[in-house]
């Protein structure tokens, strides 16, 4: 019975999403002004819905993902001035559950990163 109890109470939990930045990396210099493409990964057996992104605790993009198992997000976000940013990335599934943030912060600057040419 005991067993059964167990089993019961486990079905009626979700288990949440899981959401990974994978691009841009933690620490990454990013030239103010310029498009960057937020790249994440979330996985739900439940199927994700969504994917947010947000920054500095503001919500700036959502991407709907069809409830996909896996789901690789591409959001679009353009630095608007110099400074240190975070960028977090969250799923939700198709039960409404939120997975954690995934998070990394990011360091804006006036000028464009120095290319390194290798002929």
């Amino acid at each position: 019975m005991f067993l059964a109890v167990a089993l019961a109470c486990r079905l009626g939990r979700a288990e949440p999403p899981v959401a990974t930045l994978l691009y841009p990396l933690d620490g990454a210099e990013l030239p103010a002004g310029q498009e960057v493409e937020v790249q994440s990964v979330s996985l739900s057996p439940d199927g994700v819905d969504w994917v947010e992104l947000w920054v500095n605790g503001a919500q700036v993009n959502v991407q709907s993902a069809g409830r996909q198992e896996k789901f690789t997000a591409l959001q679009r976000w353009t630095p608007p001035a110099p400074g240190v940013y975070r960028l977090e990335v969250k799923a939700v599934d198709a039960n409404n559950v939120a997975s954690e943030p995934s998070a990394v912060t990011v360091t804006v600057s006036s000028t464009p990163p120095s290319s390194i040419c290798t002929f």
